[in-house]
């Protein structure tokens, strides 16, 4: 595997090689919908059914939204740029995070051991800084396939992994691409203080690629949401991995406060990590074939 793999795996006990079998969950971190009730996880960009969506008036066009989050258009510059990709480590020493709670959608998947990592998609939106920035995995290629022409970010992985990359339509801005847009800070140590912005990623790309289809429908502002079969809650708890985590409906934040293994999932500047939508989806992984950490546990790949 690649050295960042080689270094995360080595101080790990044996024991959180064990994964779940069959089928395992997914949180994706969504930002705001225009719905009023309750929504799921990172300030990013939420995830409405497609039966939520609303028709508009015939005689009145309907506003632009960013397709990522369905929230009308502030700034048409943003509005006509790519999706951009950032793979944030979730690794204990890799916490607290910056640029989760910036970010429009968030995808939270399984990665060797048990351990999750975040794929961070920005376009309305952006953040100084973002990071720590990791290795890429098998499971973002098709992860990020709908997104189109966007930019991806990233710190290392086999060339295995990097070719599955190129295949999609992503623009590579990672480290080894671009390393100028990136930086390690002192404050935490290495490989867990590789950082950068999304301005500098964006000047990286070179004003290529296309503005990201939406990911979601959503609801207009002022209708309810209640997809059949729905029911009301203020709590969810779910695992995915080895991580066990906790979603609670805050109605002062007016949204899903993020904890992790029983703590406060803290980003950096001393918050929790508040989310407007929490959407889990449930997913079938399978070994990537011939992929082994140090420790000999199998790389998962959706």
């Amino acid at each position: 595997m690649d050295g960042e793999m080689r270094h995360e795996r080595v101080r790990r006990r044996r024991g959180t090689r064990r994964w779940l079998r069959g089928t395992t969950l997914v949180a994706c971190l969504a930002a705001a919908a225009c719905s009023s009730s309750p929504k799921k996880v990172v300030r990013a960009a939420p995830t409405i059914p497609p039966s939520s969506s609303s028709s508009s008036s015939s005689s009145v066009p309907a506003a632009p939204v960013f397709p990522l989050t369905g929230m009308p258009v502030d700034d048409a510059g943003r509005a006509a740029r790519p999706a951009l990709v950032v793979k944030i480590e979730n690794e204990q020493p890799a916490r607290p995070q910056s640029g989760l709670q910036a970010a429009d959608v968030v995808y939270e998947e399984i990665i060797e051991g048990g351990d999750t990592r975040f794929a961070a998609i920005f376009q309305s939106t952006d953040t100084d800084p973002v990071g720590p920035l990791r290795s890429v995995r098998p499971t973002d290629p098709f992860l990020v396939r709908p997104l189109g022409a966007g930019l991806f970010a990233y710190s290392g992985g086999t060339r295995k992994f990097v070719d599955l990359l190129h295949a999609t339509s992503m623009i590579d801005v990672g480290e080894s691409a671009r390393g100028g847009a990136y930086y390690r800070r002192g404050d935490k140590r290495a490989p867990h203080n590789l950082y950068s912005s999304t301005a500098r990623l964006y000047g990286a790309g070179g004003g290529g690629g296309k503005p990201p289809p939406p990911l979601f429908a959503f609801v207009a502002p002022g209708q309810p949401f209640s997809p059949a079969g729905a029911r009301p809650t203020s709590h969810l708890e779910t695992v995915v991995g080895t991580q066990h985590i906790f979603y609670d409906w805050d109605p002062a934040a007016a949204g899903w406060r993020r904890a992790i293994n029983g703590q406060p999932h803290v980003v950096e500047g001393g918050g929790q990590l508040v989310v407007t939508n929490v959407v889990v989806q449930f997913v079938s992984w399978v070994p990537s074939p011939g992929d082994f950490d140090p420790l000999h546990a199998p790389v998962f790949v959706a």
